[in-house]
């Protein structure tokens, strides 16, 4: 099945997450996923507007996949996006850019109770699935 998935990450990751992108299109991988997130930056300071512009892209997914770097959480937007999606009752998975301890995890996904994943395919497609139907998707 085919879930939808925002991808929540810092702005210096945005290598790893497109090798991400790249990666889940793959036909070959178990992952299958619709990618509801913002592909362009929004050029603006204003919070109240890129909220605006980010809240339907969470609403019209059934999974936020926070994908962790070295400073992911650093990340206000992060905070912001994995809040906006507990309290919409969205599924919640976190998945180690670098497969490793450096990547620290983000307070947010420890309190909502995310599981936690290293960058590995058949372990991100399970963790979705299993988000999705805890989050009654």
């Amino acid at each position: 099945m085919t879930r939808r998935v925002f991808l929540s990450f810092d702005a210096e990751d945005n290598d790893y997450v497109n090798l991400f992108r790249g990666q889940a299109k793959n036909s070959n991988l178990e992952i299958d996923f619709y990618d509801s997130s913002l592909k362009e930056p929004i050029e603006s300071k204003n919070a109240d507007y890129i909220k605006s512009k980010i809240r339907p892209k969470i609403d019209s997914s059934s999974v936020i996949l926070c994908l962790i770097g070295y400073n992911s959480h650093k990340s206000g937007w992060i905070a912001w996006e994995l809040l906006y999606s507990e309290l919409q009752k969205k599924g919640i998975v976190g998945v180690r850019l670098h497969s490793s301890n450096q990547d620290i995890i983000p307070q947010a996904l420890k309190t909502y109770g995310a599981k936690i994943v290293d960058w590995d395919h058949q372990q991100i497609a399970l963790a979705i699935e299993s988000a999705a139907k805890k989050a009654g998707y």
